[in-house]
């Protein structure tokens, strides 16, 4: 439970020599004690946060089923009051749109929230881009979301309007988002309600369960309670490590301030790209993974409920194979991008004083973007631990590297089993065809074992959760998978340009090698 804390705190003590040289020493101690705070209490912290006077204490207090923020026709939350739901501190904010005092004390506190459910007025801002810039906002740093929109027009769940306005929200979410690959992907997981606040608060305070169920609330409160489920110690953990990518950033701010040469500036803006690719790499491919995720859960149901386990099985290798062919073009793709850059700043360098040409293949082409950079830096007098094949063919050794990792994806080019293959990926897709086997046993049952279980109509639900559990448990293993064979691929090549970076660095007052610290430690956030 305790592992991400552990590497957060491990993250603070590296960050802390570079943070120190840029920041006040009194923001990185109190991010430290936070840690050390949250860490032991592990209490999720969820904002209610969205437009000003939308409702966002009456909601609180429905939720409740007592009055404990105060409610009003004009905004009353100038502050952000905390109270105590379950397991759960749950905060009442000023919101969007509040006197700008106000709203920066939101903003504050939404940082070091863990979870949000964003509230919105039906009479209001549904068509406003500011709102939906705010849930990008919320979802770009990986925070659990959940929306209501607070029905005060009073619209019955059968009313025309009712559907439409739901409709309209839904579909100007896809259309503020329909570029953002990241952001779609998140918005599986984003639930929405249309509730009446005021007369679900009303219903629990008369004791009246028919208006309760009326107001739509009921519905919301399972959803809250998922929201809740959600905002476990691993999302208190990513809430500490966005605080520390906020002083991060701030510290590179101050940093890049500093005086660079244009050469060492363009050599860490490689280091720089480097990390940003591997971490697209991954995230692209994890992105079509979720998006399909629904897809086979669904497709996988369908054929155990009809007993085709071989169909089953097909539908899980091919998805597999679909998922390593698009790793197979994001890393390509990225990894000759960055070949074409590398390229860039070896000339930068070869045009140094003292520098030597670089000669050209016996075809008349120019050697790999890397292979240039590693010999221009050479003969500039560096000293590089590199192998001779990476020196000398640059992107072509990098991309054997994967190849290593990913057979399947090089055909014609290697063997399709190696070893770490073979190690990596054995739960991959043999017990995922146990799970579907066992299952499918189960279907198989005898006729009477099947007869009660209808009747208890518990065999469909059972079927879903062992798929969803397999579905789930496939795209875990793919995430590892992937991000052992980035880390083999890039780690060594970023800590070489980093070393170079360091040595050159030392001629000057050091700034381009803390850039580069700081920035690695900024994406090594995102992970945790």
């Amino acid at each position: 439970m305790f592992e991400q804390f552990n590497l957060l705190r491990s993250l603070v003590k590296q960050a802390r020599p570079k943070l120190e040289a840029y920041l006040d020493e009194s923001e990185i101690t109190a991010l430290e004690e936070e840690i050390a705070q949250r860490t032991q209490d592990q209490q999720p912290v969820v904002m209610v946060y969205g437009v000003y006077n939308s409702g966002k204490s009456t909601l609180i207090n429905a939720l409740a089923g007592k009055t404990l923020a105060e409610m009003g026709d004009i905004p009353k939350t100038d502050r952000v009051d905390a109270y105590q739901l379950g397991d759960v501190t749950l905060l009442d904010t000023p919101g969007i749109d509040a006197p700008i005092e106000h709203e920066n004390i939101t903003r504050e506190q939404l940082a070091k929230s863990d979870a949000v459910v964003f509230v919105l007025s039906s009479d209001g801002v549904l068509e406003e881009k500011q709102t939906y810039d705010e849930m990008g906002d919320i979802l770009r740093v990986g925070k659990p979301l959940l929306v209501v929109i607070n029905n005060k027009s009073g619209y019955k769940p059968q009313d025309a309007e009712y559907i439409a306005l739901v409709e309209r929200f839904r579909n100007n979410l896809k259309h503020y988002f329909a570029e953002d690959e990241a952001i779609q992907t998140q918005l599986l997981e984003v639930e929405d309600f249309l509730v009446n606040a005021r007369s679900a608060l009303k219903g629990k305070l008369e004791n009246k369960p028919a208006l309760v169920e009326h107001s739509q609330l009921t519905h919301l409160e399972q959803a809250v309670s998922r929201l809740f489920a959600r905002t476990n110690s691993a999302q208190i953990a990513k809430t500490l490590a966005v605080q520390l990518q906020a002083l991060l950033t701030k510290a590179l701010e101050k940093a890049e301030q500093g005086k660079q040469s244009h050469e060492l500036m363009q050599l860490q803006e490689l280091i720089n790209q480097t990390l940003a690719s591997q971490q697209r790499i991954k995230d692209r491919t994890l992105a079509t993974a979720a998006n399909d995720k629904a897809g086979m859960k669904a497709e996988l149901t369908q054929l155990l409920h009809q007993g085709n386990s071989d169909a089953a099985q097909a539908e899980l290798e091919n998805w597999q194979q679909k998922l390593m062919n698009e790793y197979e073009t994001h890393l390509k793709r990225e990894m000759q991008q960055l070949d074409v850059e590398a390229a860039e700043v070896a000339q930068l360098f070869l045009q140094q004083p003292g520098a030597l040409e670089l000669e050209a293949e016996a075809d008349g082409t120019p050697q790999s973007g890397f292979g240039d950079l590693f010999k221009a830096l050479t003969q500039n007098g560096l000293r590089l631990n590199v192998t001779e094949e990476l020196a000398k063919e640059g992107i072509v050794t990098l991309l054997k590297q994967g190849k290593n990792w990913l057979p399947k994806l090089f055909k014609g080019v290697g063997p399709v089993t190696m070893s770490k293959w073979a190690t990596k990926t054995a739960p991959f897709i043999g017990p995922a065809i146990d799970v579907v086997m066992a299952v499918y046993d189960y279907y198989q049952a005898n006729e009477i074992e099947q007869r009660q279980i209808r009747e208890q109509e518990q065999q469909h639900e059972k079927i879903n959760l062992k798929v969803q559990g397999l579905i789930d448990g496939i795209y875990e293993q793919l995430s590892q998978v992937i991000e052992d064979s980035l880390n083999d691929i890039f780690v060594p090549l970023v800590k070489q340009l980093e070393q170079t970076l360091a040595n050159l660095s030392q001629q000057t007052a050091g700034v381009e090698a803390d850039l580069a610290a700081l920035k690695q430690l900024h994406l090594r956030c995102n992970n945790l």
